[in-house]
């Protein structure tokens, strides 16, 4: 029987959350595990989809004047 897993990070930097968010997605298959919860947090920032436009789902213009980070 697979097991679960619960992961808490510290780390508020959007690249390495987003990094291993992806890793752990990438990885999963092959791992013993048949869940992971994972706890997380960022500085402010903006998250695009990869089916989501830029232009029209975030004020570019708002993001930049109170530095919001938008990846």
């Amino acid at each position: 029987m697979k097991k679960g897993r619960f992961l808490h990070t510290k780390s508020f930097n959007l690249s390495y959350n987003l990094a291993l968010e992806h890793a752990i997605m990438e990885l999963h298959e092959k791992s013993d595990y048949a869940i992971t919860i994972r706890i997380w947090q960022n500085e402010q920032s903006v998250i695009i989809g990869r089916g989501q436009h830029l232009s029209e789902e975030v004020n570019q213009e708002y993001c930049q004047e109170n530095n919001i980070d938008i990846n």
